[in-house]
């Protein structure tokens, strides 16, 4: 169960300015995004997917400690994926993109920290 500091936080995250974009010409499913993260994680850093960029996203996620956020936009859909860390405790959530988004039709890999 997500609580409200941690609402807080992610929400805080997201108004912050993106660290780091990176556009990927896969189009993924977000089941298939978070099976292929649960499956990163089982095998301890040791899974290597053949997208680079999702690759790179995961290692990220995986191994920085600070609160940050990895956002997945798949282009052909209404909303977002996010992955969250916060205070060490992962935290996935679909957020719809409020047509802000929807107007690229390209699906891109977002980092969201508020440390550097």
């Amino acid at each position: 169960m997500v609580t409200a500091v941690e609402k807080h936080t992610i929400k805080t995250i997201l108004q912050s300015p993106v660290k780091s974009v990176f556009q990927i010409n896969k189009q993924v499913s977000y089941k298939e995004v978070h099976a292929i993260w649960n499956l990163f994680i089982k095998q301890q850093n040791n899974f290597t997917f053949s997208d680079l960029t999702i690759q790179y996203a995961f290692e990220f996620h995986s191994s920085h400690s600070s609160d940050h956020i990895v956002m997945y936009y798949n282009g052909m859909c209404s909303n977002c994926l996010i992955l969250s860390k916060i205070n060490g405790k992962y935290i996935n959530a679909l957020i719809p993109d409020e047509n802000i988004l929807k107007q690229h039709n390209k699906s891109f890999i977002a980092i969201f920290s508020i440390e550097d």
